[in-house]
């Protein structure tokens, strides 16, 4: 089910397979995020093979608070079914500029060729491609199975992302890797928490910025799997997890046939 709790305020923006809803005045640029979304869940729905409940809210600084699960005004996220971004320029995207900056004049003309915008650099073309990133989050969470591992979640959200992106975007293939490949080559010892372990303890508690370092990592990793194995890698993973009903009573007995009777014996 989705949330429509945070809807409250919000523009309905009609036209699209799902519901989208906007802050005021950012109804063009939520619908230039909408028709993104709108390829990406018909791409990934296709490869999948399932078509998750979904809504999208494209929100200003002030409509942030109270409808984001992360408190951040710019790190896009999803909850309850509602894929939240972030429609206007973000200190936080600002915040990995200045990162670039101090590393060093290469990484700063890089970005600049990739991202230079009118004598700046514009990170939200790369935060526009997040959207899809979220989308996919919202997949997984909908179906009776989970990844082992927070950072296999993260992994299977990237390399959906990845595969959107080169088999229905291909000239945004720049934008998309050209970032995550900047904030790595900026060096692990600028970040606190490095390791998986980390990671996985902490999760998006690590801070914004170590939280997209590790994002980027696996951005560059999910790049190499799917370089090798383009949209069956995507397939293959959301398979490997896959457990039905008769698996899992199989795997029960072999602890204790009464743990198998939970599921085949439950009445209603």
């Amino acid at each position: 089910m989705i949330d429509t709790t945070k809807l409250e305020g919000l523009q309905a923006v009609q036209g699209f397979p799902f519901p989208i809803h906007t802050s005021p005045g950012l109804e063009t640029r939520g619908r230039s995020i909408a028709e993104r979304c709108t390829r990406a869940y018909r791409f990934l729905s296709k490869i999948l093979e399932f078509e998750p409940k979904a809504s999208l809210l494209v929100l200003s600084p002030q409509d942030w608070s109270g409808r984001s699960s992360h408190p951040v005004y710019g790190m896009p996220n999803y909850e309850a079914g509602n894929l939240i971004v972030a429609g206007e320029e973000s200190s936080f995207w600002g915040s990995f500029v200045e990162m670039i900056k101090e590393a060093s004049p290469s990484l700063l003309k890089e970005a600049q060729t990739t991202y230079g915008s009118n004598g700046r650099i514009d990170l939200a073309p790369f935060f526009d491609l997040l959207a899809v990133h979220e989308l996919a989050h919202i997949f997984h969470d909908q179906v009776p199975f989970h990844f082992p591992r927070a950072w296999l979640t993260e992994f299977f959200a990237n390399l959906c992302l990845h595969a959107y992106v080169a088999s229905v975007e291909p000239e945004q293939l720049p934008t998309l890797e050209t970032f995550p490949r900047l904030i790595v080559a900026l060096g692990p010892h600028k970040f606190r928490y490095r390791t998986l372990e980390d990671f996985e303890a902490l999760y998006t508690k690590v801070g914004p910025q170590n939280y997209g370092w590790y994002q980027c990592r696996l951005h560059l990793a999910a790049k190499k799997v799917y370089d090798a194995e383009a949209i069956p890698a995507v397939q293959k993973l959301w398979k490997t997890f896959v457990i039905t009903d008769p698996q899992l009573v199989e795997s029960l007995k072999k602890i204790h046939p009464e743990m198998a009777k939970v599921l085949t014996s439950w009445s209603r």
